[in-house]
């Protein structure tokens, strides 16, 4: 009984953590950045002071996920019966864009001169690559593709 309650609360954990970070990400990112930068220019310090505290969440988001997750993975590997070679790999493909999701979040916080960029108009060969691999569309396409991820194995497995 007790551990059905703590294993609740760590996919509670687990599934409040991620919301908050992805959903936060792309009202920040997609919405109120951009607004911002428009409306006060790009040496806004309202706009800076907002992603330094919004980077303080964030931070707790990606540590509550990381531990929480790695309580979630013991729990799995702990019943054999439940656990094959399928689930590792898929699973393996959720830490991957995971960690691709935080680059991207890092790479925005010390980045200026893609950010907020809305085209590639202008951009030179490098820059676009990293606007198309680094960019918000593509943060808020691994945030979806992740959830598909989490929901095919909690179905599959």
């Amino acid at each position: 009984m007790a551990q059905d309650l703590f294993y609740t609360i760590v996919t509670w954990t687990h599934i409040v953590a991620s919301t908050i970070w992805i959903g936060g990400s792309i009202f920040y990112f997609l919405i109120l950045n951009p607004v911002l930068n428009r409306s006060l220019g790009s040496s806004n310090d309202m706009a800076k002071l907002i992603g330094r505290e919004f980077s303080s969440v964030v931070k707790i988001c990606i540590s509550a996920l990381i531990v929480s997750g790695v309580i979630m993975l013991f729990n799995q590997l702990a019943a054999p019966d439940t656990i094959n070679y399928m689930y590792l790999v898929i699973f393996f493909i959720k830490i991957l864009l995971f960690i691709w999701m935080i680059l991207i979040i890092t790479r925005h916080r010390r980045s200026t001169k893609i950010v907020g960029t809305l085209t590639t108009k202008g951009l030179t060969f490098l820059e676009k690559i990293d606007y198309y691999c680094f960019g918000y569309s593509t943060l808020v396409l691994l945030a979806i593709f992740v959830y598909f991820i989490s929901n095919a194995l909690r179905i599959i497995f």
